[in-house]
């Protein structure tokens, strides 16, 4: 039996060199990636990740948000809402703020970066980390109702808003008075989200026209101070 020469034995070498490397690349290996990211960026959250903070904590409600807002769960994300808020900015404006939020938000991480007791609630900040790019803060404030914790107010929705009725009114030719028609309709959705978030007067669970909610919104106070 003949020993293998120098030329056969580089060659194997190579061989297993390049296997190793395929291993390594199809996540097989022992240096694969972390399950939270992959070569093309974060991954949706899990059911197992809102494991991640105590139950009916605020982080915890807060986690679960994100989930909601990441899968589509239009249902979800109304429940864990206000109703003041429901029912003042309507259900339509509401799953068309998170939806068009989607897309970005399941590029993105989130970090919990601070919390904060306040006679509101309980306010949480928070950064979205994009796949690329600078962090983007914003915060949330929640009150608890009975085990549960609720959204009164949330900086994601309040760019949501603006960005759906910009990208629902694109579709359309655009014209000066379109703009201002646009702009106009941002504007009263705000008001109407700014001037009820957070607050504790409860709005009878009744159903009315969104013409009547606005109006009464509109006799009441204009402020749109966040909170």
């Amino acid at each position: 039996m003949t020993r293998p020469g120098k030329r056969q034995l580089l060659t194997l070498i190579v061989w297993l060199c390049i296997l190793a490397a395929a291993l390594v690349a199809s996540g097989c290996g022992p240096f694969s990636e972390d399950s939270k990211t992959t070569s093309s960026g974060p991954k949706l959250l899990t059911v197992a990740d809102l494991k991640k903070y105590p139950d009916r904590s605020p982080e915890a409600a807060l986690l679960e948000h994100i989930f909601f807002i990441q899968w589509g769960s239009a249902q979800n994300l109304v429940a864990g809402l206000d109703p003041n808020v429901t029912a003042s900015v309507g259900v339509p404006e509401i799953v068309d703020g998170y939806s068009f939020l989607r897309p970005s938000m399941s590029a993105s991480r989130l970090r919990i970066t601070g919390k904060k007791k306040t006679s509101a609630g309980t306010l949480l900040t928070f950064e979205i980390l994009p796949r690329s790019g600078a962090a983007q803060p914003d915060s949330v404030l929640l009150r608890k109702v009975g085990k549960n914790w609720i959204i009164v107010y949330d900086g994601l929705l309040d760019r949501g808003i603006p960005g759906s009725i910009f990208a629902a009114a694109s579709a359309a030719p655009s014209t000066k008075r379109s703009k201002l028609r646009t702009q106009r309709r941002i504007e009263k959705v705000l008001s109407l989200y700014h001037s009820v978030a957070g607050t504790r007067t409860q709005i009878p669970f009744r159903v009315t026209s969104r013409r009547s909610r606005e109006a009464s919104a509109a006799s009441g106070s204009s402020a749109t101070q966040q909170p």
